[in-house]
């Protein structure tokens, strides 16, 4: 059986052996308890990309950079940690009042922003000069 009909197998809505996954599609329903239990406490704790040395290599040679949709500033503080210039904003930056639906807390300065008002003719702070860096993209799924 080819790789292309396995995968149809297990993520053909309506399948038996799926279950429907956030508003995109399906999931093998044994991945279930594994993203229940592993993936989503390890995505909310850290971040929903890894950084590993190529990226950050590869991301720095970009500097200046502006992380649009930052979350808990991880990205933004590993790269500047290793002395990239990068500044962090998110739509709903992360307090511990749980106003943020994925995060509580940062890792850097997180200030409030998204692409839309960072990038707008007049905006305060100039954008223009930094690349934007965005690590993960907008989820269009309610949760």
């Amino acid at each position: 059986m080819a790789e292309a009909q396995v995968l149809e197998l297990f993520t053909a809505p309506g399948a038996p052996s799926t279950r429907p996954h956030r508003e995109r599609g399906s999931i093998a329903s044994i991945l279930g308890p594994l993203s229940k239990l592993v993936i989503i406490p390890l995505q909310q704790t850290v971040s929903f990309a890894i950084p590993n040395e190529p990226a950050l290599a590869a991301i720095a040679a970009h500097a200046p950079l502006v992380e649009v949709g930052a979350g808990t500033g991880y990205w933004s503080a590993v790269l500047q940690h290793r002395g990239v210039d990068c500044v962090a904003y998110d739509a709903e930056p992360p307090t511990a009042q749980f106003n943020n639906a994925f995060f509580m807390t940062t890792y850097t300065g997180v200030a409030r922003g998204d692409g839309a008002s960072l990038f707008r003719a007049g905006a305060p702070g100039d954008m223009s000069g930094r690349t934007m860096l965005v690590t993960w993209p907008n989820n269009p799924d309610a949760l």
